[in-house]
């Protein structure tokens, strides 16, 4: 990918259902950022090459919309589809 010009990363985010009432929405979100922020899960992360940010709910969303539009971009740029497998 480097020699394509393209930064990969890889990322992991905890997803609801659609309609997720708003008060679970958050208070899933606080509990996932309170463990992201532990000493020891930060330390198992990071011995596994991942970098913990903890972010929330909001911050998640956009990271998400972000991604999948760039890499929505990067297939159309690059003509890529399923059927050229």
């Amino acid at each position: 990918m480097a020699e394509a010009g393209v930064e990969q990363t890889a990322w992991l985010c905890v997803f609801g259902p659609p309609g997720l009432p708003e008060a679970i929405r958050e208070r899933i979100a606080r509990e996932v950022v309170a463990i992201a922020q532990e000493p020891a899960f930060q330390t198992k992360f990071r011995n596994t090459g991942f970098e913990p940010l903890g972010l929330g709910a909001a911050a998640s969303a956009r990271m998400y919309r972000d991604e999948v539009a760039r890499w929505s971009a990067f297939i159309t740029e690059r003509g890529l589809s399923e059927k050229g497998r």
